[in-house]
């Protein structure tokens, strides 16, 4: 693998594993300061600072501009959608579209954003981010739990998951799992 994207990096697991399986470059994006501020300890602790390069981000569809981001339950479960569930803190946007313009091709994007993967991906900056990608590996959240999300007005969870697998199709995705 030459170029990994790790979005929602937490604390570096996948990163670290994607570097010890031999990626040449990682990009780590983490917006939230304590897991930042681990993963990068774990990136040097490990020896593969050069290889996995930290982002203190959010990614998504506006570019350096402050946002909220919510927390759930544990260090993991910070999100751009949560609302009122724990105090909010704010956090550092990178826009979408750089990734897109700064790279010309992912071997292996993984994104798990805690609910913002649905707002990424109806943004129309994705589409030339999903042609340079060769795998993809995305965790879908369920945003009908009415405790952390705001499901979109006329959608429900069925519909929403048609809509992603039918833009991952279009992109030339193929063994598209999605359930739960």
């Amino acid at each position: 693998l030459e170029t990994v994207i790790d979005i929602g990096a937490h604390v570096g697991c996948f990163s670290l594993a994607a570097a010890q399986a031999g990626a040449a470059r990682i990009w780590a994006f983490e917006p939230v300061g304590d897991n930042y501020s681990r993963l990068v300890e774990n990136i040097v602790h490990n020896g593969f600072w050069g290889r996995i390069i930290p982002m203190p981000f959010a990614i998504f569809n506006f570019h350096l501009k402050t946002a909220q981001i919510g927390k759930a339950r544990n260090s993991g479960q910070y999100s751009l959608l949560y609302k009122g569930t724990y105090p909010n803190r704010p956090c550092t946007t990178w826009h979408l579209g750089e990734l897109s313009r700064h790279l010309k091709r992912i071997d292996y994007l993984k994104i798990d954003i805690e609910g913002a993967e649905w707002g990424l991906f109806a943004q129309p900056e994705i589409d030339p981010l999903l042609k340079k990608v060769s795998f993809l590996d995305l965790e879908i959240h369920d945003l009908s739990n009415r405790r952390y999300f705001k499901m979109p007005a006329g959608e429900t969870r069925d519909s929403m998951r048609k809509k992603l697998q039918n833009k991952l199709l279009l992109h030339g995705f193929m063994d598209i799992a999605i359930s739960g």
